[in-house]
């Protein structure tokens, strides 16, 4: 039986905490109607809303923008920890944690926190490390003494199938670490008057089958299984309402389309009136109260018109009420508007219209510096997730891992240019070398970004020493595998052609 209520925290910041971060999740998930309908009773009378259409969902400036930047684990991520090669990592870098991180990152650039929790699952001699992302609005957390930006006490609120009665509910499970010579686990459900019941022995067994409330998981200390990422680096726990211009626009945005749907089908034709006149044949109905009289008409047919007693009958008409065409446009650019407080430069937004609608594009340049900005905070939670990853892994599955966070070298994979952008960059270097108002080194590091001094004035040196020995006909004296693959560098980069930029953390 489906859960059809939903526990609420008890304290009252975290309640509007979860009501915004919860809302921001529906947006992500399409499960954001009610909160269009909650809108659009804020936004519209009573009388307007009961003509107006369902909610028009289409136009979701918030997910569609953040879908856009939140692209750091698109492309493939290298990672270190001390010794260990591709074999011993393997254990912690499963094939799901890439495509995990990469809701993870939406979520947290949406929502300004999110949680991943790690497990060991599966039966003794065959288990493994597994990850799962929760979201910011099913937590209730206590930060730590010594970082406030990091919890030692999280209960998640989770749906459980009971199984003593087979029936569905919800629970409260609490992993508390803040006191680590005496950590505790529990498990309580909640029913809906608000009232707790410990079920840990219910859901939890040990390795004979026994009940057990023990800590699960610990290397002599308590290991925590959760890691709480932020937006941006900063030094308490939550920061839910930062950045809620952009989906309280889109569920406006929302409003006004479901208002201009309406109109499309209402008002953008003229209504005809008539004045001491019968329309011959005409059909009756009530609107409302009130007896209305029409005629449906076509190209076909006839309209008759009976004047009503002396008087002078007069027929006319008033203008549409709406020209969808100047309202779409001004709904479009209200969108294109809102984008600017996801963090995206004006000048990074590519507003097009065509016949299949509009759309709003974040230019790749735009893209890259999103990325780059959330190196710093995804740093952080990514070395202490692999070093909690490494933990159980050498505590339950014989792995022998570093622990510590800083030990963990990670490299994130950065957009690519686009080879428009990237002959652009080329012309423009050129042409500013040809005048005279660019030197050869920092030319060459204007065209491979990371690259240092020394690194352009070797790369150049090969250069020159493969151009003498093309043009000699001989190969230069200390040629090398190096020059070589210079020669493969120069050629590509006169085709315009470089590998990706890579940012490294």
């Amino acid at each position: 039986m489906a859960l059809y209520w939903t526990p609420r925290p008890e304290s009252r910041d975290d309640a509007e905490r979860w009501d915004e971060q919860g809302k921001r999740w529906r947006l992500f998930e399409g499960e954001w109607e009610q909160d269009a309908l909650d809108r659009e009773a804020e936004f519209f009378s009573p009388e307007v809303r009961e003509f107006l259409p369902r909610p028009e969902l289409s136009r979701n400036v918030f997910a569609s923008v953040n879908r856009q930047i939140a692209v750091l684990y698109d492309e493939p991520w290298e990672v270190r920890a001390g010794d260990a090669d591709g074999d011993d990592l393997a254990v912690v870098l499963t094939e799901e944690l890439l495509p995990l991180c990469q809701q993870r990152n939406l979520y947290t650039e949406g929502c300004n926190e999110c949680l991943m929790r790690l497990d060991i699952r599966g039966e003794p001699g065959k288990q493994y490390l597994s990850y799962r992302v929760v979201p910011a609005h099913m937590v209730v957390c206590q930060a730590s003494k010594s970082r406030p930006d990091v919890p030692d006490v999280v209960s998640e609120l989770r749906p459980r199938v009971n199984p003593n009665t087979g029936l569905e509910e919800w629970t409260w499970e609490t992993w508390d670490v803040s006191d680590p010579t005496a950590p505790t686990f529990k498990i309580e459900s909640i029913d809906e008057r608000g009232e707790r019941t410990d079920v840990t022995d219910l859901y939890v067994r040990d390795e004979t089958g026994a009940p057990s409330a023990a800590y699960p998981y610990k290397d002599g200390a308590p290991i925590f299984p959760y890691v709480l990422y932020h937006r941006r680096v900063s030094n308490r726990l939550w920061a839910p309402f930062a950045g809620m211009e952009l989906p309280f626009g889109t569920l406006t945005s929302a409003a006004g389309w479901t208002m201009w749907l309406g109109g499309l089908r209402d008002g953008a034709y003229p209504q005809r009136y008539s004045i001491d006149c019968d329309v011959v044949g005409s059909a009756t109905a009530k609107s409302g109260a009130v007896a209305v009289e029409y005629q449906r008409l076509n190209h076909l047919m006839l309209l008759q018109l009976r004047s009503r007693g002396e008087r002078q009958a007069n027929v006319g008409q008033f203008q549409p009420a709406m020209d969808p065409k100047s309202f779409g446009e001004a709904l479009a650019d209200f969108d294109a508007g809102l984008a600017i407080y996801a963090d995206v430069s004006p000048s990074d937004l590519q507003v097009s219209r065509g016949e299949s609608g509009y759309a709003i594009v974040v230019r790749r340049d735009g893209v890259r510096r999103a990325q780059r900005r959330q190196m710093a905070p995804a740093l952080l939670g990514d070395r202490l997730l692999l070093a909690t990853a490494a933990r159980l892994a050498n505590a339950y599955l014989g792995a022998s891992l570093p622990t510590e966070p800083a030990e963990w070298s990670i490299r994130y994979g950065i957009l690519g240019q686009s080879p428009e952008e990237r002959k652009a960059l080329v012309d423009e270097t050129l042409a500013l070398l040809a005048a005279g108002l660019l030197d050869q080194v920092t030319a060459w590091m204007r065209l491979n970004p990371g690259a240092t001094e020394d690194d352009a004035a070797a790369a150049l040196a090969r250069v020159g020493r493969v151009k003498a020995a093309i043009e000699g006909g001989t190969a230069p004296e200390d040629a090398d595998h190096s020059d070589d693959g210079m020669r493969e560098e120069v050629e590509a980069a006169a085709r315009g052609e470089t590998d990706d930029d890579e940012g490294d953390a």
